[in-house]
């Protein structure tokens, strides 16, 4: 039978501890924060497969969760708290702050390209290395990551070594990567969420992974197959096993998407919208990309920020950029002729080439003569052949400068 989560490349203590966890504060070490997980009996015999209905008659929806359910009479399905009990409840505790809680149901969506996957994979290794999100949220410890994908598995190495490379990763071994996610609709798949659950649970048991905090299914479609995306009963069942693996396993869980063709915002039923704690939008804006925050439950919504794919190691990575209102008209664009004009204002008698500016910011020349090509079009910069009396050709390249208006504008956005 498929193995659904794949052993971590580096050894992990059988008290769930890893090499690194001795040298945190007790408060922050495996053993001191967490409990290991047992599964119910219906998890233990689906690992033992002795469950006479796994891959046969398993039934879907209410009825499989009927059985899950504690039965007679007696059983007290309801607690009843006085208000005062219910407000000296605990607060929520913040696994990234802004962003994320223990145990909550979160989104990153954008169109193809839109590089929501890549902000995923990056935010899966702030986390497992505690460090600042995005430059700006912070990460409450070094958390337990999985990373599970049923799409784009050719790609996934390179992804992988170009964002481990930039964050000196090492072999931190508590990212897990899997190449099977488990499936949230179709409860006779092999591939379920009971399965998945057994499994994990199993193996945190056997003190081969830790207790998990956050777990990234990319992307949603991979793992609803058979759902209808725009049926509200469909995806309500597929949020409800999205909820039963957070309850189980005790994490958080994202689901990376798809936006609609209008770009208006995600794919599907409405349901999804409402069961989300928090929904970050990834999208194209003005040549550049934007990350924004389209719901937060439960903190304040924070500003756009932009980002930029930069190659490495065959593959690309995020870039976090500026924090602020970013639209159609000014956008990332906009951020990058400033930069370019700073950069000529520093040297105001130096004439540039493209590939030069292009250098110095950043980015790929195409970009970089574009952005040129619109301040010369709008009197913020000149260009002249690097000998006049020549045509141009590649040892004759067009140089640029400021103007003596665009020495003199600021620009706002």
């Amino acid at each position: 039978m498929t193995n659904i989560i794949p052993d971590p490349i580096v050894k992990i203590n059988s008290n769930g501890s890893t090499p690194h966890d001795a040298e945190k504060p007790e408060k922050l070490r495996p053993e001191a924060a967490y409990k290991p997980y047992v599964g119910t009996p219906e998890e233990e015999e689906l690992m033992n497969g002795t469950d006479p209905s796994y891959g046969k008659d398993a039934k879907q929806g209410d009825d499989a969760d009927a059985e899950e359910s504690p039965a007679g009479e007696d059983a007290q399905l309801f607690e009843f708290l006085e208000w005062g009990e219910a407000a000296a409840l605990l607060p929520k505790a913040w696994l990234i702050d802004q962003i994320l809680g223990h145990g909550d149901l979160a989104m990153i969506y954008g169109a193809p390209g839109s590089g929501k996957t890549f902000v995923g994979l990056d935010l899966a290794f702030s986390a497992a290395m505690g460090k600042l999100w995005a430059g700006r949220f912070e990460v409450a410890r070094s958390l337990t990551v999985a990373y599970c994908t049923n799409e784009g598995k050719s790609g996934l190495p390179q992804r992988l070594q170009a964002a481990g490379s930039y964050y000196n990763a090492g072999k931190l071994p508590n990212l897990y990567i899997c190449m099977t996610a488990p499936q949230l609709f179709d409860t006779q798949d092999p591939c379920n969420a009971a399965k998945f659950i057994g499994e994990y649970a199993a193996r945190q048991a056997a003190g081969k992974v830790a207790p998990l905090d956050i777990l990234i299914l990319d992307t949603l479609h991979s793992v609803s197959y058979g759902a209808g995306e725009n049926d509200t009963k469909d995806m309500g069942e597929v949020i409800k096993q999205a909820k039963r693996i957070a309850e189980r396993l005790g994490c958080a869980i994202i689901l990376v998407h798809h936006s609609n063709k209008a770009g208006t915002g995600e794919r599907g039923s409405s349901a999804l919208r409402g069961a989300m704690d928090c929904m970050i939008e990834v999208k194209e804006v003005g040549g550049g990309r934007v990350m924004s925050c389209e719901k937060s439950k439960d903190g304040e919504k924070w500003k756009p920020q932009t980002f930029d794919l930069m190659a490495k190691d065959y593959s690309v990575r995020v870039e976090w950029g500026q924090i602020g209102e970013v639209n159609k008209d000014s956008g990332y664009q906009t951020i990058d002729k400033e930069r370019l004009i700073d950069v000529m204002l520093k040297t105001p008698n130096t004439k540039f080439t493209v590939s030069s500016l292009a250098e110095v910011i950043g980015k790929g020349e195409n970009h970089t003569r574009n952005l040129l090509s619109q301040m010369e079009r709008d009197g913020q910069c000149v260009r002249e052949l690097s000998d006049p009396e020549k045509t141009h050709s590649s040892r004759n390249p067009w140089l640029y400068s400021l103007s003596p208006f665009g020495q003199r504008i600021n620009i706002n956005f």
